[in-house]
């Protein structure tokens, strides 16, 4: 009986809530693209920023914008102190959930905040839409001195805003420089007073228009659950790893995420992993493991996968004319063996 009444007891304490104010601090800006046709219906509509607010002007309503593949999509990071920080764990166990490894229950996620939709323009004067994603205040340190947590923390914040709005959204980033897209507004909302146990690495806390139960779901992105974890045997058929890429005005850095990357991978030619840059091509793979094959896109500047067996590449030359290629020649590679990450940084061709 006692075991019975400590477990309702800590159930009570795990689902109740509180109501704070959070003021989020601007942090930096993902700027992605949706990859499939939708459409995303703001909870309250978007009212005019030029409409003077009195009285007698009515209440927006919900508003249903049509959202097509290209769309513009912008998530705005931010800190605040009042959002639960991520549980106290050891770096090794931290690494594992960066890098996607197998985790035993309860060993590692992030809270995080994110807001209803509304809507913006881009520099061209196109519609796009915003998210704001608030995280505990104390992450804020790591992600600007440590790549691949800032990429950890980017694909929490899409894959949370995909789940949130029911969009799909391209990992192929670019971070504008601005702090944030828009005005990032006060906002009250429900916060667990303990956190649960949690099964999945990420969890997303209630907003006051959601329920009040704190929502988790199974990573989408570059995190796995470790029921989706599997041994490859050696002669299993090499999957696509999980990638993202960030894109400015001075070239591509582009994270591969590979666990199966090992020290013993080194072991031997018919092992080793292998990394080709080519003007608008990026080749990695691992025997038996990983086969990844990005084209370069020489007018837009963006990357995509081709998935399948590698075949040689028909599109190279085409529609370079005023477009842009890589420099292979200044490419770097960073193979983080112990992470199971590798990081290669190609700067345009000038």
């Amino acid at each position: 009986m006692a075991t019975t009444s400590n477990s309702k007891e800590l159930i009570q304490k795990s689902t109740r809530t509180r109501r704070v104010t959070l003021t989020p601090k601007p942090g930096f800006v993902i700027k992605t693209t949706s990859t499939l046709n939708g459409t995303y219906t703001t909870p309250l509509g978007t009212p005019s920023i030029s409409s003077s607010a009195s009285s007698s002007t009515p209440q927006p309503v919900p508003e249903t914008i049509a959202v097509q593949k290209g769309f513009k999509v912008f998530l705005n990071i931010c800190w605040e102190p009042q959002v639960p920080p991520p549980p106290e764990r050891n770096e090794d166990e931290i690494r594992k959930a960066m890098t996607g490894a197998d985790l035993d229950e309860g060993m590692y996620f992030i809270p995080v905040v994110v807001s209803d939709g509304r809507t913006a323009t881009d520099k061209a004067g196109k519609p796009s839409l915003v998210f704001d994603c608030v995280f505990n205040s104390k992450l804020k340190s790591r992600a600007t001195k440590d790549f691949e947590f800032r990429t950890f923390l980017t694909e929490i914040a899409l894959e949370r805003v995909e789940d949130k709005s029911g969009l799909t959204l391209s990992r192929e980033i670019a971070t504008p420089n601005i702090a944030s897209k828009g005005a990032l507004e006060p906002r009250t909302v429900s916060i667990p007073t303990a956190l649960p146990a949690p099964k999945p690495l990420i969890q997303e806390i209630s907003s006051p228009d959601a329920p009040s139960t704190p929502r988790m779901t199974t990573p989408k992105g570059i995190l796995k659950s470790s029921s989706q974890a599997e041994v490859i045997p050696a002669a299993a058929t090499p999957e696509q790893p999980k990638w993202s890429a960030e894109v400015d005005n001075t070239g591509i850095v582009v994270v591969i995420i590979a666990p199966k990357l090992k020290k013993a991978s080194f072991s031997s030619p018919q092992s080793s992993p292998a990394l080709d840059v080519e003007p608008h091509r990026l080749i990695f793979t691992l025997p038996h493991a990983y086969e990844l094959d990005l084209r370069l896109n020489s007018v837009t500047g963006k990357l995509s996968a081709v998935k399948g067996k590698l075949v040689e590449d028909t599109t190279s030359g085409k529609g370079v004319e005023g477009g842009k290629g890589l420099d292979p020649d200044k490419a770097v590679a960073e193979w983080r063996v112990d992470k199971g990450v590798v990081v290669v940084k190609v700067p345009w061709n000038k």
